[in-house]
Protein backbone atom coordinates (compact mmCIF):
# COMPACT_ATOMS: atom_id res chain seq x y z
CA UNK A 1 0.00 0.00 0.00
CA UNK A 2 1.40 3.49 -0.87
CA UNK A 3 0.80 6.77 1.22
CA UNK A 4 0.83 9.69 -0.51
CA UNK A 5 0.78 13.14 0.04
CA UNK A 6 2.87 13.02 3.29
CA UNK A 7 4.78 16.31 4.10
CA UNK A 8 8.53 15.77 3.85
CA UNK A 9 11.06 15.36 7.32
CA UNK A 10 7.82 13.94 9.17
CA UNK A 11 8.02 10.88 12.06
CA UNK A 12 4.76 8.38 11.30
CA UNK A 13 3.72 5.75 13.29
CA UNK A 14 1.65 2.72 12.29
CA UNK A 15 0.26 -0.67 12.80
CA UNK A 16 -1.15 -3.54 10.05
CA UNK A 17 -4.12 -5.02 10.62
CA UNK A 18 -5.46 -7.82 8.83
CA UNK A 19 -8.86 -10.13 8.85
CA UNK A 20 -9.35 -13.93 7.34
CA UNK A 21 -12.28 -14.50 5.55
CA UNK A 22 -13.65 -15.91 9.06
CA UNK A 23 -13.36 -12.64 10.55
CA UNK A 24 -10.03 -13.53 12.25
CA UNK A 25 -8.23 -10.24 12.55
CA UNK A 26 -4.38 -10.31 13.17
CA UNK A 27 -2.93 -6.60 14.10
CA UNK A 28 0.98 -5.51 14.33
CA UNK A 29 2.95 -4.28 17.17
CA UNK A 30 3.13 -0.20 15.95
CA UNK A 31 6.06 0.91 13.66
CA UNK A 32 7.00 4.13 12.80
CA UNK A 33 8.61 5.67 9.62
CA UNK A 34 10.46 8.85 8.77
CA UNK A 35 9.82 10.94 5.41
CA UNK A 36 12.84 12.40 2.97
CA UNK A 37 13.55 15.71 2.50
CA UNK A 38 11.29 17.58 -0.11
CA UNK A 39 13.49 18.99 -2.83
CA UNK A 40 15.65 22.43 -2.76
CA UNK A 41 13.28 24.50 -4.84
CA UNK A 42 15.23 27.79 -2.66
CA UNK A 43 17.46 29.54 -4.99
CA UNK A 44 21.17 30.20 -3.15
CA UNK A 45 21.89 33.46 -1.15
CA UNK A 46 25.10 35.67 -2.78
CA UNK A 47 26.41 38.47 -0.72
CA UNK A 48 26.77 41.70 -3.00
CA UNK A 49 30.49 41.44 -4.30
CA UNK A 50 33.47 43.43 -3.39
CA UNK A 51 36.37 44.47 -4.56
CA UNK A 52 39.33 43.48 -2.78
CA UNK A 53 41.76 45.06 -4.17
CA UNK A 54 42.60 46.96 -7.80
CA UNK A 55 46.16 45.25 -8.49
CA UNK A 56 47.59 47.17 -11.23
CA UNK A 57 46.94 48.48 -14.42
CA UNK A 58 45.53 45.51 -15.65
CA UNK A 59 44.38 43.27 -12.63
CA UNK A 60 41.71 43.21 -10.02
CA UNK A 61 40.80 41.18 -6.96
CA UNK A 62 36.59 40.44 -6.33
CA UNK A 63 35.12 38.40 -3.19
CA UNK A 64 32.04 37.46 -2.49
CA UNK A 65 29.92 34.92 -0.45
CA UNK A 66 27.24 32.08 -1.08
CA UNK A 67 25.36 30.05 1.03
CA UNK A 68 25.36 27.26 -0.31
CA UNK A 69 27.43 24.76 -3.56
CA UNK A 70 26.80 26.39 -5.99
CA UNK A 71 28.01 27.69 -9.79
CA UNK A 72 29.13 30.59 -9.66
CA UNK A 73 29.55 33.30 -12.80
CA UNK A 74 31.25 36.94 -12.23
CA UNK A 75 30.14 39.19 -15.83
CA UNK A 76 32.23 42.37 -15.81
CA UNK A 77 32.75 44.96 -18.65
CA UNK A 78 32.73 48.49 -19.44
CA UNK A 79 29.77 49.50 -20.38
CA UNK A 80 27.19 50.44 -17.43
CA UNK A 81 24.11 47.40 -16.93
CA UNK A 82 25.77 45.50 -19.84
CA UNK A 83 26.24 43.64 -21.64
CA UNK A 84 29.11 41.95 -19.68
CA UNK A 85 30.84 40.16 -22.38
CA UNK A 86 33.88 39.06 -19.70
CA UNK A 87 33.58 36.01 -17.28
CA UNK A 88 35.26 34.06 -14.83
CA UNK A 89 33.35 30.99 -13.14
CA UNK A 90 33.88 29.22 -9.89
CA UNK A 91 32.07 26.21 -7.82
CA UNK A 92 31.99 26.26 -4.01
CA UNK A 93 30.40 27.97 -1.29
CA UNK A 94 31.58 30.13 1.18
CA UNK A 95 34.35 33.07 0.20
CA UNK A 96 35.02 33.08 -2.99
CA UNK A 97 37.70 35.14 -4.66
CA UNK A 98 38.76 35.76 -8.12
CA UNK A 99 41.04 37.44 -9.66
CA UNK A 100 41.05 39.22 -13.13
CA UNK A 101 43.73 40.06 -15.83
CA UNK A 102 44.29 41.35 -18.75
CA UNK A 103 42.37 44.50 -18.48
CA UNK A 104 42.80 47.64 -19.71
CA UNK A 105 44.55 50.56 -17.87
CA UNK A 106 42.70 54.12 -16.35
CA UNK A 107 39.46 52.31 -17.39
CA UNK A 108 36.34 51.95 -15.26
CA UNK A 109 34.48 47.80 -15.37
CA UNK A 110 31.27 46.74 -14.35
CA UNK A 111 30.58 43.63 -13.15
CA UNK A 112 28.02 40.99 -11.14
CA UNK A 113 27.71 38.08 -9.25
CA UNK A 114 24.82 35.26 -10.73
CA UNK A 115 24.82 31.76 -8.90
CA UNK A 116 23.11 28.91 -9.23
CA UNK A 117 22.85 25.77 -6.60
CA UNK A 118 22.82 21.99 -7.74
CA UNK A 119 19.20 21.78 -8.05
CA UNK A 120 18.88 24.78 -10.70
CA UNK A 121 17.64 27.14 -8.43
CA UNK A 122 18.64 30.33 -9.58
CA UNK A 123 20.06 32.24 -10.82
CA UNK A 124 20.86 34.74 -7.63
CA UNK A 125 21.95 37.86 -9.63
CA UNK A 126 23.83 40.89 -7.87
CA UNK A 127 23.60 44.41 -8.35
CA UNK A 128 25.90 45.94 -10.58
CA UNK A 129 28.96 46.86 -8.88
CA UNK A 130 32.29 48.67 -10.34
CA UNK A 131 36.35 49.61 -10.12
CA UNK A 132 38.92 51.87 -12.03
CA UNK A 133 41.89 50.48 -13.02
CA UNK A 134 45.15 51.93 -12.23
CA UNK A 135 46.91 54.38 -14.87
CA UNK A 136 49.64 52.19 -17.27
CA UNK A 137 53.36 52.89 -15.24
CA UNK A 138 54.84 55.99 -17.11
CA UNK A 139 58.06 54.70 -19.15
CA UNK A 140 58.17 57.66 -21.44
CA UNK A 141 60.76 59.85 -20.80
CA UNK A 142 60.60 63.63 -20.51
CA UNK A 143 61.96 65.52 -24.01
CA UNK A 144 63.85 68.19 -23.84
CA UNK A 145 63.26 70.90 -26.45
CA UNK A 146 66.83 71.16 -27.40
CA UNK A 147 65.67 74.62 -29.24
CA UNK A 148 64.98 76.05 -25.55
CA UNK A 149 68.79 75.41 -24.30
CA UNK A 150 70.46 78.97 -23.90
CA UNK A 151 73.24 80.82 -21.91
CA UNK A 152 74.35 83.68 -20.00
CA UNK A 153 78.17 83.69 -19.64
CA UNK A 154 80.72 85.76 -18.06
CA UNK A 155 83.90 85.46 -17.20
CA UNK A 156 83.48 83.04 -13.81
CA UNK A 157 80.03 81.41 -14.80
CA UNK A 158 76.90 80.13 -16.39
CA UNK A 159 73.53 80.33 -16.12
CA UNK A 160 72.30 77.46 -18.49
CA UNK A 161 68.27 77.11 -18.93
CA UNK A 162 65.74 74.38 -20.76
CA UNK A 163 62.51 73.42 -21.11
CA UNK A 164 60.44 69.93 -20.91
CA UNK A 165 56.99 68.58 -21.49
CA UNK A 166 56.33 67.57 -18.16
CA UNK A 167 57.67 68.45 -14.77
CA UNK A 168 61.27 66.87 -14.03
CA UNK A 169 64.32 67.97 -12.38
CA UNK A 170 67.21 69.49 -13.84
CA UNK A 171 70.88 68.34 -13.91
CA UNK A 172 73.85 70.14 -15.92
CA UNK A 173 77.38 68.19 -16.81
CA UNK A 174 79.77 69.98 -17.60
CA UNK A 175 83.46 69.52 -17.83
CA UNK A 176 86.90 70.78 -19.56
CA UNK A 177 86.63 67.76 -22.13
CA UNK A 178 84.05 66.06 -23.97
CA UNK A 179 84.20 63.21 -20.87
CA UNK A 180 82.80 66.19 -18.76
CA UNK A 181 83.19 64.60 -14.90
CA UNK A 182 80.95 67.43 -13.25
CA UNK A 183 77.83 67.87 -12.88
CA UNK A 184 74.56 70.66 -10.96
CA UNK A 185 72.01 68.97 -9.73
CA UNK A 186 68.04 71.37 -8.85
CA UNK A 187 65.65 68.79 -7.44
CA UNK A 188 62.17 70.92 -8.55
CA UNK A 189 60.49 69.51 -11.21
CA UNK A 190 59.71 72.48 -13.02
CA UNK A 191 59.33 72.50 -17.10
CA UNK A 192 61.18 75.62 -17.50
CA UNK A 193 64.85 74.45 -16.31
CA UNK A 194 67.33 77.12 -14.93
CA UNK A 195 71.40 75.51 -13.75
CA UNK A 196 74.12 78.15 -12.53
CA UNK A 197 77.45 76.88 -12.92
CA UNK A 198 80.12 79.03 -10.87
CA UNK A 199 84.04 78.86 -9.98
CA UNK A 200 84.33 78.57 -13.93
CA UNK A 201 88.05 79.72 -15.28
CA UNK A 202 87.67 82.91 -17.61
CA UNK A 203 88.29 82.61 -21.11
CA UNK A 204 87.99 78.69 -20.90
CA UNK A 205 85.92 76.28 -23.23
CA UNK A 206 83.33 74.34 -21.27
CA UNK A 207 81.77 71.12 -22.61
CA UNK A 208 78.37 69.98 -21.15
CA UNK A 209 74.76 68.24 -21.14
CA UNK A 210 71.74 68.85 -19.49
CA UNK A 211 69.49 65.94 -18.69
CA UNK A 212 66.21 66.00 -16.54
CA UNK A 213 64.88 62.98 -15.13
CA UNK A 214 60.43 62.62 -14.12
CA UNK A 215 58.76 61.49 -10.74
CA UNK A 216 58.81 58.10 -12.30
CA UNK A 217 62.49 57.92 -12.84
CA UNK A 218 62.43 58.62 -17.00
CA UNK A 219 65.42 60.31 -17.59
CA UNK A 220 66.30 62.20 -20.89
CA UNK A 221 69.71 63.68 -21.68
CA UNK A 222 70.46 66.28 -24.17
CA UNK A 223 73.13 66.15 -26.72
CA UNK A 224 76.66 67.30 -25.95
CA UNK A 225 77.16 71.29 -26.52
CA UNK A 226 80.28 74.13 -25.31
CA UNK A 227 80.77 77.11 -24.54
CA UNK A 228 83.63 79.71 -23.65
CA UNK A 229 83.62 82.11 -20.96
CA UNK A 230 84.78 85.56 -21.16
CA UNK A 231 87.75 86.97 -20.37
CA UNK A 232 88.19 88.08 -16.76
CA UNK A 233 87.74 91.91 -16.51
CA UNK A 234 90.25 94.49 -16.38
CA UNK A 235 91.14 95.42 -13.31
CA UNK A 236 94.98 96.30 -13.23
CA UNK A 237 95.66 100.14 -13.24
CA UNK A 238 97.80 101.25 -15.87
CA UNK A 239 101.48 102.13 -15.30
CA UNK A 240 104.29 104.48 -16.60
CA UNK A 241 106.95 103.37 -18.80
CA UNK A 242 108.92 105.82 -18.14
CA UNK A 243 109.24 109.71 -16.31
CA UNK A 244 107.26 112.19 -18.32
CA UNK A 245 109.51 114.53 -20.65
CA UNK A 246 109.13 118.00 -20.69
CA UNK A 247 109.59 121.00 -23.83
CA UNK A 248 108.92 124.58 -22.88
CA UNK A 249 108.70 127.68 -24.16
CA UNK A 250 108.23 131.09 -22.63
CA UNK A 251 104.07 130.77 -22.41
CA UNK A 252 104.16 126.86 -23.16
CA UNK A 253 104.90 123.59 -21.96
CA UNK A 254 104.65 120.15 -23.88
CA UNK A 255 104.42 117.11 -21.38
CA UNK A 256 105.17 113.48 -22.80
CA UNK A 257 105.37 110.14 -21.71
CA UNK A 258 104.00 106.45 -22.39
CA UNK A 259 102.25 103.99 -21.31
CA UNK A 260 101.50 100.55 -20.29
CA UNK A 261 98.14 100.11 -21.85
CA UNK A 262 95.42 102.30 -24.01
CA UNK A 263 94.30 105.40 -21.20
CA UNK A 264 92.73 108.71 -21.19
CA UNK A 265 95.27 111.06 -18.63
CA UNK A 266 94.94 114.59 -16.89
CA UNK A 267 97.94 116.85 -16.36
CA UNK A 268 97.06 119.00 -12.76
CA UNK A 269 99.61 121.75 -12.54
CA UNK A 270 100.08 125.07 -10.68
CA UNK A 271 102.52 127.81 -9.26
CA UNK A 272 103.37 126.08 -6.20
CA UNK A 273 104.11 122.18 -4.95
CA UNK A 274 100.36 120.26 -3.99
CA UNK A 275 99.20 117.05 -4.27
CA UNK A 276 97.06 115.54 -6.97
CA UNK A 277 93.45 117.15 -7.03
CA UNK A 278 94.49 120.37 -5.43
CA UNK A 279 96.60 121.78 -8.25
CA UNK A 280 94.70 124.89 -9.38
CA UNK A 281 94.65 124.33 -13.62
CA UNK A 282 94.59 121.06 -15.21
CA UNK A 283 94.92 119.49 -18.97
CA UNK A 284 93.11 116.71 -20.34
CA UNK A 285 93.13 113.91 -22.97
CA UNK A 286 89.96 111.73 -23.06
CA UNK A 287 91.80 109.71 -26.01
CA UNK A 288 92.77 106.21 -25.02
CA UNK A 289 96.58 105.85 -26.38
CA UNK A 290 99.84 104.38 -24.83
CA UNK A 291 101.63 107.27 -26.19
CA UNK A 292 100.42 110.72 -24.60
CA UNK A 293 101.36 114.10 -25.18
CA UNK A 294 99.84 116.96 -23.57
CA UNK A 295 100.54 120.77 -24.30
CA UNK A 296 99.91 123.24 -21.41
CA UNK A 297 99.63 127.24 -22.41
CA UNK A 298 98.90 130.30 -21.24
CA UNK A 299 101.80 129.78 -18.95
CA UNK A 300 103.43 132.79 -17.13
CA UNK A 301 107.63 133.36 -18.35
CA UNK A 302 110.69 132.61 -16.63
CA UNK A 303 108.34 130.77 -14.23
CA UNK A 304 108.56 127.58 -12.26
CA UNK A 305 105.82 125.16 -12.61
CA UNK A 306 104.77 121.88 -10.68
CA UNK A 307 102.38 119.28 -12.28
CA UNK A 308 101.30 115.76 -11.71
CA UNK A 309 100.11 113.46 -14.57
CA UNK A 310 97.06 110.78 -14.09
CA UNK A 311 96.17 107.94 -16.06
CA UNK A 312 92.89 105.68 -16.30
CA UNK A 313 92.71 102.40 -18.95
CA UNK A 314 89.45 102.06 -21.00
CA UNK A 315 88.27 99.76 -17.91
CA UNK A 316 88.53 102.54 -15.97
CA UNK A 317 91.22 101.90 -13.49
CA UNK A 318 93.13 104.20 -12.01
CA UNK A 319 93.85 106.95 -11.87
CA UNK A 320 97.64 106.09 -11.73
CA UNK A 321 99.34 109.31 -10.42
CA UNK A 322 102.76 110.16 -11.17
CA UNK A 323 105.19 111.50 -8.46
CA UNK A 324 105.33 115.65 -8.56
CA UNK A 325 107.57 117.05 -11.41
CA UNK A 326 108.60 120.83 -12.20
CA UNK A 327 109.60 123.00 -15.08
CA UNK A 328 110.67 126.58 -15.55
CA UNK A 329 109.42 128.27 -18.82
CA UNK A 330 111.63 130.06 -20.49
CA UNK A 331 112.31 133.96 -20.11
CA UNK A 332 110.48 136.50 -22.79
Amino acid sequence: MALNGLPPETTFYYRVRSTDAAGNELVSSERAFKTLFGPDTTPPQVTLPVVEQVNSDTSATISWNVDELSDSTLEYGTTPGGPYPLSVTDIGVGLRTKTLTGLSDSTTYYFRVQATDDDGNGPTITAEQSFTTLDAPDTTPPVIDETTIDLEVDYRSATITWETNEPSDSVVYYGLTEALGQQVSVDTDVRQHSVRLVALNASTTYYFKVSSTDDAGNKAISTGRSFTTLPAPDETPPEFDSPPTVNVTDTTATITWTTSEDSHSSVQYGTKSRTWNNYPSSKDDIILKVVHSVTLTELLPNTPYYYRVGIIDGANNGPTVSPEYGFLTAAP
